[in-house]
């Protein structure tokens, strides 16, 4: 247990360290139709709990656009200067003195040809609830799934987790074009299995934890890129 249990989170901190995080920095509005907006962030805190805790600073640095398709659904790219690409897909459901969206995410990062290299993927489905209404009291809350997957040439490996967010959405700007947000994520690891070797395993219920904080910006006035 406790080898698998360090497992995870040595994945979880090769997933740090491989250009792509388990943040968002999302909001449940959706881009407007034919807009195109532009963001990044930055998450340069890490933090490891299984059977003691341990901080690593480790700045990773990253940028999304994301298209409006329709009124209530968006389509975005996330990348971090590494070799591979983050996509997501956002569907807003409500609208009201706060927002209401789901939020969907897969990514794979790393080198793999014949067999051989490695890779990183995952997925996560996330409900999101906010409210960026200007006299109100901002805040973004999400709540989730997220996988994680590894890939080598001789064997496979993953964990899936509660994964969700807590942030505070501010707007700057004469016009509140720039939305700052300090963002506190979580990730609880559910159950983990790995194939290697014709031998394979699988765990419930693990004791451990990790947790993420960043900052994202994003200009979310939009550029119109269809007339």
């Amino acid at each position: 247990m406790k080898s698998i249990i360090k497992a995870i989170m040595l994945f979880a901190l090769i997933l740090l360290l491989s250009c792509t995080t388990f943040t968002s920095y999302q909001t449940a509005q959706t881009t407007s139709p034919n807009q195109l907006k532009i963001g990044g962030a930055i998450t340069p805190v890490f933090i490891g709990i299984s059977g003691g805790a341990g901080a690593y600073f480790v700045p990773i640095p990253e940028i999304e656009a994301k298209l409006g398709v329709s009124d209530n659904l968006d389509f975005g790219a996330r990348w971090s200067f590494g070799p591979g690409v983050a996509l997501n897909t956002k569907y807003q459901f409500l609208k009201n003195n706060f927002d209401g969206a789901i939020f969907l995410e897969g990514s794979f990062y790393g080198l793999m040809s014949h067999g051989e290299g490695f890779g990183f993927y995952s997925f996560k489905p996330t409900l999101l609830f906010s409210r960026e209404k200007a006299g109100m009291t901002p805040f973004s809350f999400g709540i989730g799934l997220y996988h994680f997957g590894v890939i080598t040439g001789d064997a496979t490996g993953g964990f899936t987790s509660l994964c969700g967010h807590v942030g505070i959405p501010y707007r700057i700007g004469a016009n509140r074009n720039i939305r700052i947000m300090p963002e506190l994520t979580f990730l609880v690891p559910l159950f983990s299995n790995y194939h290697s070797n014709n031998q394979s395993g699988f765990t419930t219920s693990l004791d451990a934890l990790a947790i993420t904080f960043g900052i994202g910006v994003a200009n979310v006035s939009s550029l119109r890129i269809i007339k």
